[in-house]
């Protein structure tokens, strides 16, 4: 939920590129890794 509010209230016409790419990055990664875990078969 941090991470949302966080992007949410991101002012884009003050970060620099590099920034961007890392919470990219980041977002990427944590929705790969939720998406990996929550398609584990049930035991």
């Amino acid at each position: 939920m941090a991470i949302a509010r966080k992007v949410i209230v991101l002012d884009l016409s003050t970060l620099q590129a590099e920034y961007l790419y890392g919470m990219a990055a980041i977002l990427l990664a944590l929705g790969v890794t939720y998406w990996l875990v929550s398609s584990q078969p049930k035991k």
